[in-house]
């Protein structure tokens, strides 16, 4: 197996996971950064909040395409006239804190820092209506070897994994071919059919470690592709 010039990585559930999903706190950390909250019903509007989410989340997936929270937030402040009491990056992240807090993959630093000693640039690829500096700064927070060469979050393209385009997109800023990149992560079809289908190497990550936005079961990936069931693994596979 030719060993990788870069490998890049999913977030969620193959960098980091978390211990519950909860829209109701998200609503409720929206409600708290409202400047002036006259004449707005608390409860209503985490409700509403709860509900927007839930459509916007499966036109993503009935579409398969990406929307940016940024839509989600700019509607609560026009349908409510309303403004927040911190920027768009504080607000998603504090939702998103909320919602989920995140937690490190077992062994995901680790494996970072030894593919830094090796020479193995390192990116992130996630199918996320967040930007890129909430996603970052999630990921710092927990990973202290997280030196990934960039980040990209499909909140602003429109395409969304498994379409073609933001694999060759992470080719095109990487500067490599597909036969040199390896890609981790945990969808069958997102990740690994993605990746196969760009020339990418894939490698599915499969923990036991739960993950509670998960609500249904996908079939196995019909692909070639290298299973794992622990990060360190991926070392393995390095050093033959």
């Amino acid at each position: 197996m030719q060993k990788p010039k870069m490998i890049l990585f999913d977030y969620g559930h193959t960098l980091v996971y978390e211990d519950f999903f909860d829209l109701t706190r998200g609503g409720e950390a929206f409600f708290r950064h409202i400047a002036d909250k006259s004449g707005i019903d608390r409860e209503q509007f985490i409700n509403h909040t709860v509900e927007l989410y839930t459509s916007y989340s499966r036109a993503r997936r009935e579409l398969a395409l990406e929307l940016p929270c940024d839509c989600f937030t700019q509607y609560l402040r026009d349908y409510y006239g309303i403004e927040f009491d911190v920027g768009e990056t504080e607000l998603q992240t504090a939702y998103w804190d909320a919602i989920s807090p995140p937690n490190p993959m077992p062994g995901a630093d680790e494996l970072l820092l030894f593919l830094k000693e090796h020479g193995i640039r390192t990116a992130v690829l996630s199918n996320l209506w967040y930007n890129e500096d909430v996603l970052s700064s999630r990921i710092k927070r927990l990973l202290p070897h997280a030196g990934f060469e960039f980040y990209i979050s499909t909140h602003k393209y429109g395409f969304r994994k498994p379409h073609k385009e933001i694999f060759d997109l992470a080719l095109r800023m990487a500067g490599l071919s597909p036969s040199e990149v390896w890609f981790c992560g945990d969808e069958p079809n997102a990740d690994i059919r993605g990746a196969y289908e760009a020339g990418l190497l894939p490698i599915w990550y499969t923990s036991e470690v739960n993950c509670p936005y998960k609500f249904s079961k996908e079939p196995d990936p019909t692909v070639p592709y290298c299973r794992i069931t622990d990060l360190h693994e991926i070392e393995e596979m390095i050093n033959g």
